[in-house]
């Protein structure tokens, strides 16, 4: 009999563990593609971090626009992140510093879209000292 519970146990603890979903963590999607960013290669991937929306807005032919798919190379060091997730979307803000040392905030909203987190709009944000650094995350589309 004991046997049977613990088998009894053991599934039941089993399927627990596999329901689970897990949290995508946006800001490790940023890095990847801030290294995009800085190896060239942003606009050859520019489909697996950006959500068609926002890929409309950028002409790859215009040096301008971009600018848009760049915006992540302005963070050199980040200072701090925050984070906030519905079910298919999410909010990230990266607190950081330029190269020259000059604080700097990027607000982005992420998209799921083909069961990718995806960003589908960014806000950047020049500050002039990092007092300006926001304690949580902020979505883009809020700001305007």
């Amino acid at each position: 009999m004991p046997k049977i519970i613990l088998v009894a146990l053991s599934l039941i603890i089993c399927s627990c563990a596999t329901n689970q979903t897990t949290v995508p963590d946006l800001q490790k999607y940023f890095v990847q593609l801030s290294g995009e960013v800085a190896s060239g290669d942003v606009v050859d991937r520019r489909e697996d971090y950006f959500s068609r929306v926002y890929l409309k807005e950028v002409n790859i032919d215009d040096e301008n626009s971009l600018f848009l798919l760049n915006i992540p190379s302005h963070v050199k060091k980040i200072e701090s992140y925050y984070q906030s997730l519905n079910k298919d979307t999410g909010c990230l803000t990266i607190n950081g510093y330029e190269s020259n040392g000059s604080p700097v905030s990027i607000y982005l909203e992420y998209i799921k879209e083909n069961s990718h987190w995806v960003v589908n709009y960014m806000y950047l944000n020049l500050l002039e000292d990092k007092s300006g650094f926001k304690g949580k995350a902020i979505c883009p589309k809020s700001i305007e």
